[in-house]
């Protein structure tokens, strides 16, 4: 009974096609971009770059390729990435782990690598280069959960990561047939490619 059912759940899973991504020219797909895809043909993504001046996380019109690695797939990766000043909340927040004795991150943890497929983002300082990191761990409470963080509380000679610095680029629109048009209601840039056109 087990087999029928993987055999059945692998023709199921078989039978949806490819989900194919906007083409972009010249090698300018932007790996940074999270497109979420249909069998249809319809992609949509959402982009937030940092604006170092004002401190803060916005959305912008991207146009599906380009641009450069100011580039983030939501308003909370953009923030914990790049944002460099605590705010209000994070200084009760942290204030709060200290009282419980459960703010377990630190300036002298040592990072370790996820070693399964766990996959969660921290932050962690470098004592040696005096520099705050971003990295991939297995237990997330021993690290810092935001950048911000690790820059207050740790003896640092970085302000931001250079991704963050850049300025923001809307990038150049998809080719091979996609048609792509911002969704102001959504504040999402859609884009579609017919199946017939699929080779």
């Amino acid at each position: 009974m087990i087999f029928i059912e993987l055999v059945f759940f692998s023709f199921v899973l078989s039978s949806k096609g490819t989900k194919l991504e906007p083409t972009c020219p010249n090698k300018t797909r932007n790996q940074r971009v999270l497109w979420n895809c249909y069998d249809d043909g319809t992609c949509y993504e959402k982009s937030f770059y940092y604006n170092a001046r004002e401190d803060k996380c916005e959305q912008f019109e991207y146009k599906g390729c380009g641009g450069n690695g100011n580039n983030f797939p939501s308003l909370e990766d953009c923030t914990s990435r790049c944002k460099r000043n605590m705010t209000s909340y994070d200084h009760t927040y942290l204030q709060r782990l200290k009282e419980r004795n459960l703010a377990r991150f630190n300036c002298t943890t040592l990072y370790e690598p996820s070693k399964n497929d766990a996959k969660i983002t921290r932050f962690y300082y470098d004592s040696y280069r005096k520099v705050c990191r971003v990295g991939i761990v297995s237990k997330g409470d021993n690290y810092f959960p935001a950048l911000r963080y690790c820059l207050f509380m740790c003896n640092t000679t970085e302000i931001v990561p250079e991704r963050c610095q850049r300025p923001m680029k809307i990038g150049r629109s998809p080719v091979d047939g996609w048609k792509c048009h911002y969704e102001t209601r959504y504040n999402v840039l859609f884009c579609n490619r017919s199946i017939s056109t699929h080779t």
